[in-house]
């Protein structure tokens, strides 16, 4: 049947941003679990609109943040006539606006409660375009969830249009949704049983809706909720004993209220099909239907009000904080980034609804895209932000200058091996006690220079001992290197004299001496400088590792001569 669309002239706006005093108030007509809806007219163009609006702080009381947010973001890609789409959105520091059609023939409970039951021509013609309604929607991915007589409302020549998103949700996809929603009396059996769900539930709704309005009661029912999920669930189809409805029209409830998903009449590639060729409409022209050329069986009386008259009541007599234009604080974009980690942490779904709640002018299309980008710039920035906890930007930058400029900095020069010999040093300095480091160089990255450390590392035990030297003390003796195992035995029994540092200790200097104690690490950089000389003397160090400690002095040269002969006869002795 195709995507029924319309495109309302651009009303006359000055050039600053739609709000509340842009609109005269005038009766209230409606109440819901989330908000109001009140008569407007445009200032300018004279025009009557429907105002819907929440207050902030019941809407976060009931959890239902994400809700608005997902119906304005619907409404805001919904464009039908058989639709009540939204013309504006906006908010101030209490509420958050919906400017939406008016439709001034009030809902089918309403009548629905005023005539009993409808005849079936007036059932007929509200399910024909009420399934063009849901076949447009579904076409968008978008499930209503929530029809039922309440929901949907007629205009001034009684044409059927649906409304309330709020619980409205996209596919993504084809995967099922599993999640309960809608109201009970309307809910499709797969979605009370959790087994997933697509598109089917609306046309069971539909089903719910049709046999009401024929019959003045609910095909289910229950006393509490467990009563009639199990109705809903196990329950036969019954129809009243003495109706009057056609058999056309029974099959055509029965077919929208079977239990089997597939055999459901609306659901598939071939459902809308089957719908539009049912024999209850037959004699039907969808084409002229599409385009508001059938007159409704049914035109409301312009000359009284089609709504509750005691909404109007409630809302001189019973609200305590009546609705009046409030001026919004504006912020610049550096008071935004620099709040925006304190009022997440505050109230995270406040900021939700400041960030997300976009204002919304159908009227200038370029500017409600430019405040989507500048949205998902903020939003991408933030998210940047919380990974690499880069949060400074330049004053009076746009969010994407910020994003651009930190991702085309320039890298840091990398560091030498000196730079990181010094910067290890300085970690090791900083853990030591009782130091005040508020003056110690910091070295900036990749900033040191290439001549720096070129020189010979300083040697600790050396540094040790001139230190002593210059105070007047004397240095102690030094412990011998080590040695391997296969090399001990030989200098034990070389060195017997040698007497190890270790078991005849000699008292330090700061013991012996009246000196002050040893230098810190910090000026001198005695494991920084071993560790430098390992490095840079490895092969010095490879070398030297082979040459053995301690060598047996050579065997003596064999005699060259005989020795004298002995004599045999020898003296005696005095």
């Amino acid at each position: 049947m195709g995507n029924i669309c319309c495109h309302p002239d651009s009303l006359d706006f000055d050039d600053e941003e739609v709000n509340l005093a842009h609109f005269t108030l005038l009766r209230s007509v409606g109440k819901g679990a989330f908000g109001k809806v009140r008569v407007v007219q445009h200032k300018n163009t004279k025009q009557l609109y429907a105002l819907k609006y929440i207050n902030k702080n019941k809407c976060i009381q009931m959890r239902a943040v994400e809700n608005i947010i997902s119906e304005r973001k619907i409404l805001e890609q919904i464009e039908c006539h058989l639709i009540v789409n939204m013309r504006y959105a906006f908010q101030d520091e209490d509420n958050l606006f919906m400017v939406l059609d008016l439709m001034l023939g009030g809902d089918l409970r309403f009548h629905l409660d005023r005539l009993g039951v409808m005849p079936e021509e007036y059932v007929r013609y509200y399910a024909a375009e009420i399934s063009l309604g849901l076949n447009y929607l579904h076409s968008l991915n978008v499930i209503h969830r929530d029809l039922k007589p309440d929901n949907i409302l007629l205009d001034e020549k009684g044409h059927a249009h649906l409304t309330d998103f709020n619980i409205a949700t996209m596919i993504v996809g084809s995967k099922p949704l599993t999640s309960v929603a809608g109201s009970f009396a309307y809910i499709a059996p797969e979605v009370l049983l959790k087994r997933g769900y697509l598109a089917s539930v609306d046309w069971w709704s539909l089903g719910v809706v049709c046999y009401e309005l024929l019959f003045g009661r609910r095909p289910f029912r229950g006393k509490s909720n467990e009563a009639l999920q199990q109705s809903i669930i196990h329950d036969t189809l019954e129809f009243p004993s003495q109706h009057k409805a056609s058999e056309h029209a029974v099959h055509f409830i029965q077919s929208l209220l079977t239990r089997d998903v597939n055999a459901r009449i609306g659901v598939g590639k071939q459902g809308f099909h089957r719908l539009t060729s049912h024999p209850w409409f037959a004699g039907l022209d969808w084409e002229k239907l599409r385009h508001e050329e059938i007159d409704p069986p049914f035109v409301p009386d312009n000359k009284k009000a089609n709504f509750d008259p005691t909404h109007e009541l409630e809302e001189i007599l019973l609200e305590d904080n009546p609705l009046k234009v409030k001026k919004r604080t504006k912020r610049s974009y550096s008071d935004k980034t620099e709040s925006v980690s304190e009022q997440a942490e505050l109230n995270p779904e406040r900021q939700m609804m400041e960030d997300k709640f976009l204002t919304y002018d159908h009227s200038r299309p370029e500017d409600n895209e430019q405040r989507r980008k500048q949205a998902e710039q903020k939003h991408w920035a933030q998210k940047m932000n919380k990974t690499t906890g880069h949060s400074n930007r330049k004053a009076g930058g746009t969010y994407k200058a910020s994003v651009l400029d930190y991702l085309h900095q320039k890298p840091a020069t990398p560091l030498t091996a000196a730079d990181i010999l010094k910067l290890e040093e300085l970690a090791r300095s900083a853990k030591a006690p009782g130091k005040d480091k508020s003056n110690e160089w910091r070295p900036p990255s990749g900033l040191l220079s290439h001549g720096h450390m070129d020189g010979l590392p300083i040697d600790a035990v050396t540094a040790r001992d001139n230190y002593i030297l210059q105070q007047g003390g004397n240095p102690p003796p030094c412990r011998p290197p080590p040695m391997n195992q296969h090399q001990r035995h030989r200098y034990e029994r070389n060195n017997r004299s040698f007497v190890d540092s270790n078991q005849a200790r000699v008292s330090s200097s700061d013991e012996s001496y009246p000196l002050s104690p040893s230098p810190d690490n910090s000026e001198y950089p005695l494991i920084a400088s071993a560790a430098a000389m390992a490095r840079t003397d490895s092969k010095k160090k490879k070398k030297m590792s082979n040459i053995p400690r301690f060598i047996d002095p050579p065997p003596l040269p064999p005699p060259t001569n005989l020795p004298p002969p002995v004599p045999s006869d020898l003296p005696g002795l005095p």
